[in-house]
């Protein structure tokens, strides 16, 4: 395995220690791996608390701008062609808000919206309950509210 200037930490569970860590994600510091964590920790609560129903067929990772957060809606239909369907919110986890901490990112949109995207993805492939219920959906996607949309996971933006 290489190893870069990061370590590699699975952060959907608190480790005892950083050492004790399953080593699975990059991130270059502690300040990114506990940003890491809260996010995991939002999404896994997010998805319990306010449990989505099944009808609702697609996900979204609203992007917010000043300061920099995030949200998460579900659909009850999914159009790869149209990405308005991203403003049918069928669904709204609760709590709403994620804010991502400004000292442990970049201040640029293009930043958030690599960070939001490889948060994503990496909670993506954890073995949380939140993530198999992500995973089940036709698409997950994450994108800035006035802008386009990524594809996380499922079908085509």
């Amino acid at each position: 395995m290489l190893r870069q200037d990061g370590i590699t930490i699975r952060c959907n569970r608190p480790p005892a220690s950083r050492v004790a860590a399953e080593r699975t994600f990059r991130y270059t510091d502690d300040l990114k791996w506990i940003a890491c964590w809260r996010f995991f920790r939002w999404v896994d609560s997010a998805l319990k608390k306010s449990r989505p129903p099944s009808n609702i067929v697609a996900f979204n990772f609203n992007l917010y701008e000043g300061p920099f957060r995030a949200d998460l809606v579900g659909a009850t239909s999914y159009d790869p062609m149209d990405s308005d369907w991203a403003t049918e919110e069928a669904w709204v986890a609760k709590p709403r808000f994620f804010d991502f901490p400004p000292h442990a990112w970049g201040s640029g949109w293009q930043d958030a919206l690599a960070v939001a995207t490889k948060l994503i993805n990496d909670y993506l492939r954890t073995t949380s309950d939140g993530a198999t219920r992500l995973g089940q959906a036709v698409a997950v996607t994450v994108g800035f509210v006035d802008g386009d949309l990524v594809l996380a996971h499922g079908g085509t933006v």
